[in-house]
């Protein structure tokens, strides 16, 4: 009998401190070169929002394609935020 097995190359990595893990995925998004896929619940225009919507905007314009899916209740973010 053959065992037909897949081997899995996906990996994970579980943050403790906020500031890593936003400098992580910093990171992703500056060497992302096809698309960027993020969902949060909290995007705001604060410290954290800025740095991540400049990380966007400057990507959106090397034509990366960007999908951002931002919870209504948590983001409080409008339009003009990204502007």
């Amino acid at each position: 009998m053959q065992v037909n097995t897949i081997e899995d190359k996906r990996h994970f990595k579980l943050f403790a401190q906020p500031p890593r893990l936003y400098e992580a995925m910093l990171e992703d998004i500056r060497n992302a070169r096809d698309y960027i896929y993020i969902e949060t619940y909290r995007f705001t225009h604060d410290k954290v929002g800025v740095m991540f919507r400049d990380a966007l905007i400057v990507k959106a314009r090397e034509k990366v394609r960007i999908r951002l899916l931002i919870d209504s209740w948590g983001g409080m973010t409008n339009e003009s935020f990204f502007e």
